[in-house]
């Protein structure tokens, strides 16, 4: 969003942003769209340098390193850390550890505001030196990914240097705590909020998806061994007669391959009248980790999820993080045999590269990606569960795409909760609950081949308990797509 323009959010009254860093204007005006949308608030964006003598405001929001004294009905000034200035995107720019708290808060930067707290409240005045704007900003735009040279073997951010992680809120949507703090500050100065409800009366959304990586295990010699390895090492001389004796039935044709599940999945998911998204493999470079299947071998399937309302998606490659030639060929690829529009895109092992990764997804025409969460650890990844609008950081403007966050892998869950049901369902309905409180989204995913008895053990059971938990509850039950046609239908009503 350009300064000069006006952002409506609302039909009712409208706030005016007062901002004294002009400088980073841009990032600014983009970080209080992600913090007062949600709010059903409008607004318009004024640097206060620029402000008429005598000018009165209605209500007034403020951020800069000094409380701009204006006639207001009522004022929220938050003083600004040192996040957008000389080291931005250095290293010297990052939160300093161990971390501050305010009522339980992490405040990740401190504004530099002559306060006796981090709060203060008088009349119809609330001054603050919790910078929520620096730190939305610096969750939703992976701003650490891009300054901090750090990956593992898979090229991805390694989950120990998040902040996140090192800080213990990844299970907190923190960028929605932040909105609620903001929006608790604005209605202490007397503003009435009427926030918009984008899921048609239900509490919040929950996007059931699907990674197809592969389409059988028994599918090679490699990954026959290699699931057999697995078995010996765990010691279970049953589970490896157990891998012996299903391979010799699925070559006999007397029983499916453990990773042809798609029928059960379809199945549970259209008794309990849940839509859900598959993201499918449409070629790569990297032969070792990429799909082995050539899509005319999924072209019925592809049929039997759009014939039940399903979304089909794609799974970008290993190596298309960075590579502009693979995300147009591979959608142009899927589309061909899907018979329809893909939007949607999650990468293949959850690689990823602030800000790049985005950047290819934009101009491979994709809408939205789904891809943030981290592999080793669930929750929120970007510290949010709403849709956002992508900004990329190193160009320094948005992106015509959208990312949905991805708040929970069926592999991680298992690992992280030690592969036990009652700890993982725990698990899920702790996550569940974090985002009905902010009517998010949660987006969960489960892969074809994560319910092979032989290796995870009562994961099946988890899948269906988590489904029909899902049911039970007010959840807008659709795909990714809908999902997101929701939420910009509501900011569009809004304008």
């Amino acid at each position: 969003m350009n300064v000069s323009e006006e952002v409506r959010m609302s039909p009712g009254r409208r706030a005016s942003v007062l901002v004294e860093n002009e400088a980073f204007a841009d990032q600014i005006s983009y970080t209080f769209d992600q913090l007062l949308s949600p709010l059903g608030l409008s607004f318009d964006v004024r640097f206060v340098s620029r402000i008429a003598a005598g000018e009165s405001f209605d209500i007034v929001v403020s951020y800069g390193t000094a409380r701009p004294a204006v006639s207001a009905a009522g004022q929220v000034h938050i003083y600004e850390s040192d996040l957008f200035g000389s080291n931005y995107l250095q290293t010297a720019s990052l939160p300093k550890q161990r971390l501050p708290v305010w009522n339980g808060l992490p405040v990740l930067f401190s504004g530099r505001g002559r306060l006796d707290s981090f709060v203060k409240k008088e009349d119809h005045l609330v001054e603050t030196n919790i910078d929520i704007v620096a730190a939305v900003f610096f969750m939703l735009t992976c701003y650490e990914e891009v300054v901090v040279d750090a990956r593992d073997r898979f090229g991805r951010f390694p989950v120990e240097e998040s902040l996140a992680v090192r800080e213990d809120f990844i299970e907190r949507p923190i960028v929605n705590e932040y909105i609620e703090l903001l929006a608790e500050w604005m209605e202490s100065t007397g503003l009435q909020l009427k926030r918009p409800s984008p899921w048609r009366g239900k509490e919040f959304a929950v996007c059931c998806t699907h990674d197809v990586d592969r389409l059988r295990l028994f599918a090679g010699l490699r990954t026959i061994l290699g699931t057999a390895w697995r078995a010996l090492r765990r010691r279970s001389l049953h589970g490896l007669m157990r891998v012996i004796r299903d391979l010799a039935k699925t070559r006999l044709g007397l029983k499916k391959d453990p990773f042809d599940t798609f029928d059960d999945m379809l199945n549970l998911e259209r008794e309990l009248g849940l839509q859900s998204a598959y993201y499918f493999m449409a070629g790569g470079s990297a032969r070792r980790y990429d799909g082995r299947y050539e899509l005319s071998a999924v072209s019925g399937l592809i049929e039997r999820i759009r014939d039940a309302g399903g979304e089909i998606g794609l799974h970008g490659s290993f190596n298309s993080l960075g590579d502009p030639e693979l995300h147009p060929s591979e959608r142009k690829a899927l589309e061909s045999v899907a018979g329809c529009r893909v939007t949607g895109n999650r990468q293949h092992y959850l690689r990823f590269r602030a800000p790049l990764t985005w950047r290819l997804l934009e101009a491979a025409g994709i809408e939205y990606d789904t891809t943030l969460g981290f592999s080793g650890r669930v929750g929120f990844r970007c510290g949010t569960c709403y849709p956002f609008q992508v900004y990329d950081v190193e160009v320094g403007r948005r992106l015509d795409l959208w990312e949905i966050p991805l708040t929970v892998m069926d592999k991680t869950l298992y690992g992280q909760e030690g592969g036990r049901p009652p700890l993982m369902l725990e698990k899920l309905r702790s996550l569940l609950a974090s985002v009905e409180r902010f009517g998010g989204v949660v987006v969960m995913l489960w892969h074809n081949g994560s319910f092979y008895e032989v290796e995870r053990p009562g994961f099946r059971g988890v899948y269906e308990d988590a489904l029909r938990l899902v049911h039970r509850k007010s959840t807008y039950c659709v795909t990714p797509r809908e999902v997101l046609e929701a939420w910009k239908s509501t900011r569009e009503l809004t304008k």
